[in-house]
């Protein structure tokens, strides 16, 4: 057993130092164990099972690569603890073993983040964690020029209020003096405007990042055509706009029991202002890596931590304006902040990153 492991411990390697191409993926091959052998399907679970046939991939290798630590089993038999970037040659296992095939089995706390490729060495080309999964460069291009498109048309009919709405300075100010001063009904037909804006921006975001990394709702949301990933914004955006009504109504009902009616409008717009600049920000980024030929899937999914941060970054900003701007306690400001902010914070970040 101990020879079997440290024989498997040096054939691990990663010297793919003129890159590598993408076979298959065996993620598609992949099953659970619940009493019997099943499918995977985005279960919740700990181990992943799959096979390789060995003799039909001779001088490749098989890619592992873990978010976290994870432990490789090879027919039954530990073979590899807490690693997260494996690379086993196939020749090499083959010889192990003495088989024609491979059982498999992969521990990871997080599956879901779990990669598992067979690659070949051969070919001068950057390894892409998701070659068979990417979205149309026309459709990214061309939803891009929708967002400039309406940007320059909101702006046009609305110059004022999107000033308010895109001032970076107002958004981190704390006078009094600097606050937009809004005359105008946080519901009216003006500002719904700019929420469908931002239900755009945030849905193509996160179809950008769905379809590059893989999260919990990668295998919804992957587009295989122009006309689906055209289907998934929409339905996204739609998700997204439930999302900005939902937190109006939530924040007028907890301000009228806290009593702070006279600060949901101030809250809200401020709200929406960090979604919209945080979200148009990491849009051109992800456009610009993307149409660049960007395919690391770490790099979507540090752009996914990145609106995470800045959710949370906002409940720090919301407090210091809101302890300005009243004169109730700290506890009384904390508890409605607990309530309109940090426990709807909560479960966003769980359904985002569970």
């Amino acid at each position: 057993m101990k020879v079997f492991i440290l024989f498997l411990l040096s054939i691990i390697t990663v010297p793919f130092s003129k890159g590598v191409v993408v076979k298959k993926n065996f993620k598609d091959q992949w099953q659970i164990y619940d009493g019997t052998f099943k499918k995977y399907e985005g279960q919740k679970v700990s181990t992943i099972y799959f096979s390789v046939e060995l003799s039909s991939y001779k001088g490749d290798y098989l890619k592992i690569e873990s978010a976290g630590a994870c432990s490789v089993f090879l027919n039954g038999k530990l073979s590899l603890r807490d690693g997260k970037a494996i690379s086993l040659s196939i020749d090499s296992l083959q010889k192990v073993t003495g088989q024609e095939s491979v059982w498999v089995a992969i521990h990871d706390k997080r599956c879901a983040d779990l990669k598992t490729f067979l690659v070949s060495p051969t070919v001068v080309n950057e390894f892409s964690p998701h070659p068979e999964h990417t979205l149309s460069r026309d459709f990214i291009i061309v939803a891009a020029l929708i967002m400039v498109t309406l940007l320059l048309l909101i702006i046009y009919l609305n110059p004022k209020l999107a000033s308010d709405y895109f001032s970076v300075t107002r958004m981190f100010s704390f006078r009094e003096s600097d606050e937009v001063q809004l005359s105008n009904r946080i519901t009216n037909s003006t500002n719904i405007l700019f929420y469908a804006y931002g239900s755009l921006l945030f849905a193509l975001c996160l179809l950008l990042i769905f379809n590059q990394a893989e999260t919990l709702f990668s295998e919804q949301f992957r587009a295989e055509s122009f006309s689906q990933a055209f289907l998934f914004w929409f339905e996204l955006t739609l998700i997204m706009l439930g999302f900005f009504l939902l937190k109006i109504l939530w924040v007028y009902m907890a301000s009228t029991l806290f009593a702070f009616q006279d600060q949901a409008t101030f809250q809200y717009f401020n709200w929406t202002r960090l979604l919209l600049i945080t979200n148009l920000i990491i849009a051109a980024i992800l456009i610009t890596y993307f149409i660049s030929y960007g395919n690391s899937g770490g790099f979507y999914f540090t752009m996914l931590c990145v609106i995470g941060i800045a959710l949370s970054g906002w409940l720090v900003i919301i407090f210091l304006k809101f302890s300005r701007r009243v004169s109730a306690s700290v506890f009384h400001i904390f508890s409605y902040l607990c309530a309109t902010e940090i426990i709807p914070l909560l479960i966003t970040l769980k359904v985002l990153f569970d």
